[in-house]
């Protein structure tokens, strides 16, 4: 293996060569692959160094070596090439001490695999999302994932990536895999998945090869993530303007969760795509003050997520986090083909253990809401519904600076399941500033019953002190909203 260190554009500049000279690529060929680099590279903040490495053994690549590219009569290269990114100056020093490695992984940006397939050569990669450029924070699902980089190891938070190669992997494995690479590095519960295994999963129930890949359906990847140990939800959705609506509330509420969704779109020309949703930017607009639902009191109910955002989604296509608009998927591409694309089916995959999904969750905490005002008059409510593990709401509750200590102790006292479904009501000003003034919390083990685990609103709390069912008086102010996503 050989390294060297150079600044990015220094690299760009000589892209041709690195592809001739490491994977015999003939010119024609090597532009493409070179526009599809810059593509990418152009995206990225200034001043990015380069760790160059050459003779890299890829996972990712050496599953499509041995399963496909080495059968051909064409020699394809088993090496690939990796570029690790660092945002500042970096010496061969660095690599040599204490002190410069800490500074490197103070630095450290992610890494690129680029391999021999020319014209798709984006290989395995994960990003830092600060490596891109953005004009508004953006909210993401990420993991911690491990590299070595000459002999020192490294950490880097992301979401993994690869382009398709068109023939191995085509835009449906790259999304399972991505998938399982994000959950294995992230949960136990999880193994890494290479595309061999999911066409091998796939097998007994085709009629045909998997291999050169055609593409999978959304229902053939829904078996698969079943498969791979997951509670699978699957939603499809016509091109009705109502159904597009409740779909992509659906994939709100996932990815709000921290859940990252398959979406499949297509238009009527037939064009079908799949991609990963895994984050969005901050809110462009405020609430839409068009409610949703008007309770027997007069009180009105609003939809958090009438909020605008653009959605942050791996697509094997185009760079990691590009942005897109959900009620236009397609807007990335600029051929007339992918005119008028819609989201056609999502599917989320949810852990084993969670019974209760998005809509269900949604339709109990109005249930609720409409219920307690016939009681009591409720004022003018927002409500936002997500998904957590007990485990991250505990502790996000535990270090809430605006919540007195005797919440904090009554919700870590309450008993709860693996995962609980939160109900946050707020005002439209509170949730402008990143704040609910109530919440519902729903079982998410539990997908019929009606009963919430407890409820903070209005000054009252309803569920569980020393063990006893009752409604007390306890004041509670404007509180931090829960947040599973993190800010980049």
């Amino acid at each position: 293996m050989y390294f060297e260190l150079k600044r990015l554009a220094e690299i760009q500049a000589h892209l041709p060569s690195i592809l001739e000279q490491e994977f015999k690529i003939n010119d024609f060929v090597s532009n493409s692959s070179v526009r599809e680099l810059d593509n990418l590279f152009g995206k990225f903040i200034p001043d990015i160094w380069v760790g160059i490495e050459s003779q890299y053994v890829d996972k990712l690549y050496r599953d499509a070596y041995y399963n496909y590219y080495g059968s051909k009569l064409n020699a394809y290269q088993r090496d690939c090439i990796r570029l690790s990114f660092f945002d500042g100056p970096v010496s061969l020093e660095d690599f040599r001490s204490e002190e410069g490695a800490a500074k490197l992984q103070s630095i450290y940006k992610g890494f690129v695999v680029i391999r021999p397939t020319a014209p798709k050569v984006i290989g395995r990669n994960v990003l830092h999302p600060t490596i891109f450029k953005k004009d508004r924070p953006q909210l993401v699902t990420t993991a911690v994932f491990s590299s070595s980089v000459n002999g020192i190891k490294l950490t880097i938070e992301g979401f993994p990536h690869s382009s398709q190669d068109a023939e191995f992997m085509v835009c449906a494995e790259t999304t399972v895999w991505s998938i399982m690479e994000y959950f294995s590095n992230r949960y136990p519960d999880y193994e890494s998945t290479l595309p061999k295994k999911i066409h091998s999963l796939l097998s007994a129930s085709s009629i045909e090869r998997q291999v050169p890949s055609t593409g999978l359906t959304a229902l053939q990847i829904s078996f698969a993530l079943k498969e791979l140990g997951f509670g699978v939800k699957l939603y499809v959705a016509s091109d009705d303007l109502k159904e597009q609506a409740e779909i992509q509330d659906i994939i709100r509420i996932y990815v709000e969760s921290g859940i990252p969704v398959v979406t499949a779109i297509r238009n009527k020309t037939g064009v079908s795509h799949v991609l990963n949703i895994v984050g969005r930017t901050d809110f462009i607009s405020p609430l839409v003050d068009i409610p949703t639902l008007t309770l027997s009191q007069g009180g009105r109910i609003f939809n958090y997520y009438s909020q605008e955002a653009k959605y942050l989604v791996i697509d094997d296509n185009l760079p990691a986090y590009s942005l897109i608009s959900l009620e236009d998927p397609a807007c990335n591409y600029t051929g007339t083909v992918w005119k008028d694309c819609k989201i056609c089916a999502v599917i989320a995959p949810l852990h084993k253990r969670i019974y209760m999904e998005a809509i269900r969750a949604k339709e109990l905490a109005i249930l609720h809401l409409k219920t307690l005002d016939r009681l009591t008059k409720l004022p003018n409510l927002a409500i936002r519904v997500l998904l957590s593990s007990s485990r991250s709401f505990k502790h996000s509750i535990s270090i809430n600076p605006d919540l007195e200590v005797v919440h904090k102790t009554i919700i870590n006292n309450l008993n709860m399941p693996k995962f609980v479904w939160i109900a946050e009501t707020g005002t439209r000003e509170s949730f402008a500033v990143g704040k609910a003034t109530g919440m519902l919390l729903m079982d998410a083990t539990e997908p019929k019953k009606t009963e919430i685990l407890a409820r903070f609103l209005e000054n009252t709390y309803l569920g569980k002190i020393d063990g006893i069912v009752g409604e007390y008086n306890i004041p509670l102010r404007p509180f931090r909203i829960h947040q599973n996503l993190k800010s980049y």
